[in-house]
């Protein structure tokens, strides 16, 4: 239950009359005064989200966890904001399965914000073009994916938040018929699980 507290409260006279103390959420919740010289708790009544504060010498919306969900909502965003950028972005020379350092730095950004969401699954499709046989190319687009993988845990990405799946050659995303066109099948997608 979020806890926010409001005001340390003084008297006119200077006579400190405790701290002001919000329990609930964003639908309501209890206020409650903290004397100093007791130590005790006096409950100054329920409120809902809409009624304000006049008890204090501010008036204050009550709205208990809503600055958090804000913020959880905004990193959610960010981080989904981030999988996108990577989506296509993450491409390997022919049979490689290396980074280069401009990939590594995106990647170790992402990583670094989804280390902040730990329920959050990620998932990481690994691709080749269509040079090489099925179960080489297999291979190298597992091994593409176990190369992001490796850069979100360095980040602090929890493991079990990965999941790997390599695609080999299948859902080419331009022909392969061109250099250019291979050049883009040759990728790692990421997104975010549910």
């Amino acid at each position: 239950m979020p806890v926010a507290v409001l005001a340390d409260m003084k008297s006119r006279k200077g006579i400190g009359l405790g701290m002001i103390l919000v329990f609930g959420t964003s639908l309501g919740g209890c206020i409650y005064t903290r004397k100093p010289d007791t130590g005790t708790n006096e409950n100054m009544g329920n409120v809902s989200q809409t009624e304000t504060m006049t008890k204090t010498t501010e008036t204050m919306p009550v709205s208990g966890g809503a600055v958090a969900a804000d913020e959880a909502a905004k990193a959610a965003g960010s981080l989904q904001d981030k999988a996108n950028q990577l989506k296509h972005g993450l491409h390997f020379a022919v049979g490689s399965s290396e980074l280069s350092p401009e990939a590594q730095a995106q990647v170790a950004e992402f990583g670094r914000l989804a280390a902040k969401s730990p329920d959050q699954k990620i998932k990481l499709d690994g691709f080749t073009d269509t040079t090489g046989s099925e179960s080489i190319n297999m291979k190298v687009s597992e091994s593409r994916a176990k190369a992001v993988s490796d850069v979100l845990i360095e980040s602090g990405v929890k493991p079990e938040q990965i999941t790997l799946a390599p695609k080999g050659a299948e859902s080419p995303i331009a022909s392969n018929d061109t250099a250019q066109g291979r050049a883009q099948n040759r990728r790692v997608e990421v997104s975010l699980a549910s």
